[in-house]
């Protein structure tokens, strides 16, 4: 009897050895991919920071080319009255 129970001990210490391997690599798994995420998002975040400023020096340049702005309503010419 008491070397069923030693035989099932010993199994069990087994398969709970075996979990924690396999928990430690899902743990590193799960690490490695998280850093990689982590590091794509960081080169998102620049190149839609360059984007934002390309499209801000784009409007700049397009004012400076246009004149103002101007609001609806606010032009003199009779034309434009109709």
């Amino acid at each position: 009897m008491r070397a069923a129970l030693a035989r099932e001990a010993e199994a069990g210490q087994k398969l709970v050895a075996q979990g924690r391997a396999q928990l430690q690599r899902y743990r590193q798994d799960t690490g490695i991919q998280l850093l990689g995420t982590r590091n794509e998002l960081a080169r998102l975040h620049a190149r839609l920071e360059v984007a934002r400023q390309d499209v801000l020096q784009w409007v700049r340049g397009m004012e400076g080319a246009q004149g103002p702005p101007r609001q609806k309503g606010s032009s003199t010419d009779p034309r434009d009255a109709a």
